[in-house]
């Protein structure tokens, strides 16, 4: 795509979207990569980017399988049933994750499929 850019910018001018079309991308692709290109450079531009206005998701699929395990097996010793806090406590302390807030475990649980029976 970068190559392609440059060799337009060479040669005749002419608009994103046939080069974009060539590519198999939007135009909008173009209009991101360039700028990350000149900014950040090549690592830059192919590196991929947290969506911007949300958040990335905290944890992967086999993290989230992992809390949403947990949260299917008995609570621990001393404990009535399992909360948020205690949920998350596993994945911070096995280093899987740097922290864990108890909104993102309730809406990785609240995704999650359960079986009750």
């Amino acid at each position: 795509m970068l190559l392609k850019a440059k060799a337009r910018a060479e040669g005749p001018a002419g608009t994103d979207a046939p080069m974009a079309e060539a590519l198999e991308v939007r135009v909008a692709t173009l209009h991101r990569t360039r700028p990350a290109y000149v900014v950040q450079g090549v690592e830059g531009a192919l590196a991929r980017q947290c969506p911007t206005g949300r958040q990335c998701r905290t944890l992967d699929g086999a993290q989230a399988a992992r809390l949403a395990a947990s949260a299917g097996c008995p609570p621990p010793v001393g404990h009535a049933r399992w909360t948020r806090a205690l949920l998350a406590d596993p994945l911070v302390t096995l280093e899987r994750v740097e922290a864990l807030g108890q909104e993102t475990v309730r809406r990785t649980l609240k995704t999650m499929p359960s079986s009750r029976g």
